[in-house]
Parts: structure tokens; C-alpha cells; sequence
């Protein structure tokens, strides 16, 4: 195992790997927004709060996504630079975890509905 960022030494696409892991990181966010965005205030909260679910299961694809392609670039070229960035999508996924008060505060739930969780 070596950790060389100079990525010119390992094979040709393994360049894209970290653009890539970037790259799904910021749609994770951009389409977790999109998605949130989408959510009528009007609905029941279950039916909000499938929403929520179907909004973080994408963000969280995107993130794994882009953690496992990096994941393989270290495996082929076994160059640990790649681990960098598949540790910043886990970092992301871990911080973008919902919590009673994330789920309050994206759904702008209000009293009745926020002690229902």
C-alpha cells in the first residue's frame, strides 16, 4: 500500500475516481434540497415523513456511490490517496444522518406534528 497523490502514476481513469466521489457529493446535497423542497406542508406526516425517507435514501446513494468507486480505485491501484476521498463521502453520510431535530427542522413540522415522532 503507498500513498502517492501524484495521480499520473497509476492507470488512466483512475483520475476520475476522486472527481467522480466530488462530483456525487455535490448532487447528494443539491438533490436532497430538490427532493426537501418538493415535500407539501399540507400532507399528513406520514406521508411527509416517506418523502423524507425517499429524499435521504437518493442523497445517501449518491454518497455511497461515490465512497465505493473510490474504495475500488485503492483496491486496483492500491494507492491510499483514494481512501481520502471515500473517507469524505462516509463523513458526509455520517453527518448527514436524520436526527429527531434534522427531521423537525427540514420538514418544518410544528407542535402537534413534531411530538408525533
Amino acid at each position: 500500500m503507498v500513498f502517492d497523490a501524484k495521480l499520473e502514476n497509476t492507470a488512466p481513469l483512475n483520475p476520475s475516481f476522486p472527481i467522480i466521489g466530488m462530483a456525487t457529493l455535490g448532487a447528494s446535497i443539491f438533490l436532497k434540497k430538490q427532493l426537501l423542497s418538493k415535500i407539501n406542508p399540507a400532507h399528513s406526516l406520514d406521508a411527509k415523513l416517506g418523502q423524507y425517507q425517499a429524499a435521504f435514501i437518493v442523497a445517501s446513494a449518491f454518497l455511497d456511490g461515490g465512497a465505493l468507486l473510490n474504495i475500488v480505485g485503492f483496491f486496483i491501484t492500491t494507492n491510499a490517496f483514494f481512501l481520502i476521498f471515500a473517507g469524505i463521502s462516509l463523513f458526509f453520510l455520517i453527518r448527514s444522518r436524520p436526527t429527531k431535530d434534522k427531521v423537525i427542522s427540514d420538514l418544518q413540522l410544528q407542535y402537534p406534528e413534531s411530538e408525533a415522532l
